[in-house]
C-alpha cells in the first residue's frame, strides 16, 4: 500500500528506480483541446497541490512505452496487435478496508508532459510521462463462469473519468474477444509481440 501512494504521488525517489521509456512515432508540440487540459492541469493539482505553478502548452505524443518490463503500444501505433491494458486501483471499502480491483483501458497515446512546481523558494521544472486512457466498463458478471476470463462493457466510462495515469500503474497488456453478447478480457504474454 506504502509503494501504491508513493506511485499516485509520483515520489521522487520512487520515479528515479522506476523509469520509462518512450518510443516512436511521435508527434511533436501537440496541443491538448481545452477539457483534456483541464483534465490534465486536475491531474498535477493533485500531485502537487499549492506548489502547481503551470504546465507548458506544447506536448509530446508517443506511440510506444516500455514500463515495468513491458513495451505497451497505443493507438497511435498502427502496426500494434493490441493498446488494451490492465492496471489495479485501490479504493477505500465501506468497511474501512482497501479494496483492489482490476480495471481495463485502450491506451490512446502517452505523452510527455513538463510541469513547473514551486520546491524551496524556487520554481522548478519536472518531466513527466502519462498515458491517455479510455477506460471500459466493468462487465456483468465480473468473470465468465464457462472461460474464467473477466469480462467487460461494451461502453466505456465518461472522458472525464481518469483520462491521464502513470504508465507505472499498468500490470499487463491484454485483448478484448466478443463471444455471443460478452466481451471478454484475454491477457497476452508480454514477449508475444516484438519491441
Amino acid at each position: 500500500m506504502r509503494v501504491q501512494l508513493k506511485l499516485d504521488i509520483e515520489d521522487e525517489e520512487v520515479v528515479q528506480d522506476w523509469p520509462i521509456f518512450l518510443f516512436p512515432p511521435v508527434r511533436r508540440k501537440y496541443v491538448l483541446d481545452d477539457d483534456l487540459r483541464r483534465y490534465l492541469r486536475n491531474h498535477f493539482q493533485d500531485l502537487y497541490g499549492e506548489q502547481l505553478v503551470g504546465i507548458a502548452k506544447h506536448l509530446t505524443l508517443y506511440a510506444r512505452c516500455e514500463a515495468n518490463g513491458i513495451m505497451f503500444t497505443s493507438s497511435m501505433n498502427r502496426t500494434s496487435r493490441t493498446n488494451f491494458v490492465t492496471t489495479y486501483w485501490t479504493s477505500l471499502g465501506s468497511a474501512g478496508q482497501f479494496d483492489i480491483k482490476p480495471y481495463v483501458g485502450t491506451v490512446l497515446y502517452f505523452l510527455s508532459v513538463s510541469v513547473c512546481v514551486h520546491k524551496e523558494d524556487k520554481i522548478v521544472r519536472r518531466q513527466h510521462t502519462l498515458a491517455h486512457i479510455q477506460w471500459l466498463k466493468p462487465g456483468s458478471p465480473v468473470v465468465d463462469i464457462e472461460s474464467g476470463l473477466r469480462t467487460v462493457a461494451k461502453t466505456t466510462f465518461a472522458k472525464s473519468h481518469y483520462p491521464f495515469v502513470t504508465p507505472r500503474r499498468f500490470v499487463a497488456k491484454c485483448a478484448t474477444v466478443d463471444v455471443g453478447n460478452k466481451r471478454l478480457v484475454v491477457p497476452v504474454p508480454a514477449a508475444s509481440f516484438p519491441k
